[in-house]
């Protein structure tokens, strides 16, 4: 857990799918104080074996070291 900062960070994902063969995921990094700090997006192959390595560029795409937590709200990815 990195807390330099003042307030924890969250980045949280989201899947846009609609039975196309690619989906769209949405990255939002929020501030304990609920403003947005940051966003990303990323594709990946529905059915395909890619969601973790996207999710993982999407972080790195980032290039922060003050996110706490990841949240995927509990779906399952394309």
């Amino acid at each position: 857990m990195h807390l330099p900062k003042k307030g924890l960070r969250a980045l949280g994902i989201a899947e846009s799918f609609s039975g196309r063969t690619c989906s769209t995921l949405a990255s939002v990094v929020m501030r304990k104080d609920l403003r947005i700090d940051g966003f990303t997006f990323g594709r990946v192959t529905v059915g395909g074996m890619d969601a973790t390595d996207t999710i993982l560029g999407m972080v790195q795409a980032l290039d922060r070291r003050d996110i706490n937590v990841i949240m995927l709200s509990g779906c399952v990815i394309a």
